[in-house]
Formats: structure tokens, C-alpha cells, sequence
């Protein structure tokens, strides 16, 4: 062989080394890496989760058990199963410092409610590790799908800053496991963001106690009773309050945030369902005070199987000054079935058709 062609072949094997050298590992047979961190998120989101807990953020639930590497199912590799342990458990989200909350608009995740039934839950955010709550909203999740779920901040309250997200129970009962994913702070437009119907005082002068939630501050003193405050079904519009009476002249009782001025209204309006069987036999007061100072009580009956509207004039009521709890009481001395209560609100002006429904006298049992 020629000099030349020697020299011209080692140049060519030479060449084919080098240019192995610089190709990519899929080219030699391996598998390129792939990527470690996630792919950004749109303009202006913030990721919380998403296949994994964002860098920074604790999981702060409560009596609840949380897999953050669940399989299946899950929107995409991995999403968080969520089982609470008992009544009002919470899964809760604790941001590494707080967010300040105006560069967003809401809050944006999945529920998936797992096997069966319906997921009952609300949502709220906290600005502080410990208190400083914003207004809750209710939501449910049915099983065997993927729910979206979009809050406006408006419907919280607007919080300023944001430290922890929560996702409570909101069903006083065992629920089996759901599933939670691509939980993010979105900014911008909104689409389809749930909101809470109108609580507290409306333009009209009327102030609304409950319509679908309890108006904020408002808190739930009742005793001896089982109250779920987001019940399905009778319902006037999405959400009712269900009680169960315990015990003979057991009371569902809500709690005003501070001494309402009662002279600014005439009267107290609200429906009762009686539920499946049957007369609820009832009694309505009023407290002026957290403890005592209880006005007359008014005796009716509602049946069972339709809304009954009541309307009581504060004068039944020996005209309190002030109003800081509102009863309904058991006046059958007995057990009484599963009823409901719905549109809960204090009337200004006339009151139409006051009082609405026969009041009956008092009997010894429900003294």
C-alpha cells in the first residue's frame, strides 16, 4: 500500500473516533437524562403542587393521613391522597414564608372524590401559621372523576398575604380517600371561579344569617344536635342546614359575631323542611347574650316532605334591644327525625304574612 493511502485511512478512522466523541448518548446506545426540574409554570402562577410538593412547602394537615406519591389516580404521575380521620380533619399546605396575596387572583386546584358518594369540603386560607382565617367556601367532588375547582380570592375575603391553604371535612362524618393535584396561585382572568352567595347585611336592609353558608363570623352553638351546615339535599338553592335533635329539647343554635341593634328589624325569617315523616314540633328564641337572657318562646309545628317558610315579628319576641343567638328548639320532648333549615335572615321593613304559620300553646314537655 502507498504512503499516501496509508496516511489517508488514518486520517479517515481518526476522524470517525473524533466524531463519536461529539455525538449524543442516544447515538451510543444510552438513554439521555431527563429533565430535573419541572417545566415552569404559565407567567405569573405559582405551582404548589404538581407530581410532587413544591420546594419550601410542609405538609401542616391535621388528624389526616396525606400521600404525596400516589399513582393512580392522578392527573399526572403523581397526585395526593387525602383521608381524613375524623369530623372537620383538615389537609393543609404550609407556604416556606407568606405569599402576598394581591399579585393573584385565585386559587386553582383538582378533586378527584375517590371510589364512591360525594366529597363534602371547604376551602380556606389562613395568613398566619395559627389563626388570622379567611371566609370558607364550600365545595363538593364526586366520585370517579377529576373536579376543577377555581376560588377567587374575593370569595376569601381577599386576604393580603397567604401562608397556609386548607381543605377541611365539611361533612361531620367518616369520608373515604380522595384525591388532590395541580394545586396552584393563579393570576389573571378567572374562569368558572366559585363564589359564595351573599351573607351579613344586603342593600335592601335585610341581613342574611345563612344562604348556602353561614355568614361570616357566625358560628354554630347548638347543643345536644348533629348540624351540617353544607347539606345537599332538600335544599332551597345549593345548600341546607341538616339537624338532628339528640335529646329531648335539644337546640340548634347560631351565634352572632357581636350584638346585632334589633331595633334595626322587625322580624326573623327562615324555612323549615320537616324531612321524611311526620310534624317537627319546634319552639324559636332568642338570646341577647352569649348565656341567658332568653326572650318568649314561640311554639309551631312544620310537616314533613315540603319547605315551610316562617316568619316571627320581634314583637312575639318581647322586642329585644339586642340579638346575639338564634334557637330552634325540640318542644316535642321526644326523638324527632332528621329536619331541615334553610334562608336564615333578619327582615327590615313590613313583614308579609307574620306570623306565617299557626303558633300553638306550649305544652309541658316543651317547657
Amino acid at each position: 500500500m502507498k504512503a499516501y493511502q496509508v496516511l489517508a485511512r488514518y486520517a479517515l478512522i481518526a476522524a470517525l473516533v473524533g466524531l463519536g466523541a461529539d455525538q449524543p448518548a442516544l447515538a451510543q446506545g444510552r438513554t439521555p437524562a431527563q429533565p430535573t426540574s419541572r417545566p415552569s409554570a404559565p407567567s405569573g402562577e405559582l405551582i404548589i403542587y404538581e407530581d410532587a410538593l413544591a420546594e419550601g412547602w410542609q405538609n401542616w394537615s391535621w388528624n389526616t393521613q396525606v400521600d404525596f406519591a400516589n399513582a393512580q389516580p392522578a392527573l399526572g404521575r403523581r397526585s395526593a391522597a387525602v383521608t381524613y380521620r375524623g369530623p372537620y380533619s383538615g389537609f393543609s399546605l404550609r407556604a416556606p414564608a407568606p405569599i402576598d396575596a394581591q399579585r393573584y387572583s385565585g386559587i386553582a386546584f383538582w378533586v378527584h372524590g375517590g371510589s364512591a358518594g360525594t366529597r363534602s369540603l371547604s376551602f380556606y386560607v389562613q395568613q398566619s401559621d395559627s389563626g388570622d382565617e379567611s371566609r370558607k367556601v364550600q365545595l363538593e367532588a364526586p366520585a370517579g372523576t377529576w373536579t376543577p375547582i377555581t376560588i377567587s380570592l374575593s370569595a376569601l375575603g381577599n386576604p393580603k398575604v397567604i401562608k397556609r391553604l386548607n381543605l377541611q371535612d365539611n361533612s361531620a362524618r367518616q369520608q373515604p380517600t380522595f384525591y388532590v393535584d395541580n394545586v396552584r396561585l393563579v393570576s389573571g382572568r378567572l374562569e368558572g371561579a366559585l363564589s359564595i352567595p351573599p351573607t351579613g347585611p344586603t342593600k335592601e336592609g335585610d341581613y342574611i344569617v345563612y344562604s348556602d353558608v353561614l355568614a361570616e363570623g357566625w358560628e354554630n352553638w347548638s347543643w345536644d344536635t348533629q348540624v351540617d351546615l353544607a347539606n345537599a339535599q332538600p335544599a332551597l338553592d345549593r345548600r341546607s342546614v341538616a339537624v338532628v335533635y339528640r335529646k329531648p329539647l335539644a337546640g340548634f343554635s347560631l351565634r352572632a359575631p357581636a350584638p346585632i341593634d334589633a331595633q334595626r328589624y322587625t322580624g326573623i325569617a327562615f324555612w323549615v323542611h320537616g324531612g321524611s315523616t311526620g310534624k317537627r314540633s319546634l319552639s324559636f328564641c332568642i338570646q341577647q347574650s352569649d348565656s341567658g337572657d332568653i326572650s318568649r318562646k314561640v311554639y309551631f309545628e312544620v310537616p314533613a316532605g315540603t319547605w315551610t317558610p316562617i316568619t316571627i315579628p320581634l314583637s312575639l319576641l318581647d322586642n329585644p334591644k339586642v340579638i346575639k343567638r338564634l334557637n330552634l328548639q325540640d318542644s316535642s320532648g321526644k326523638p324527632q327525625p332528621m329536619l331541615y333549615v334553610d334562608n336564615i335572615r333578619l327582615v327590615s321593613g313590613p313583614l308579609k304574612g307574620a306570623p306565617s304559620v299557626p303558633f300553638i300553646t306550649p305544652t309541658k314537655a316543651s317547657n
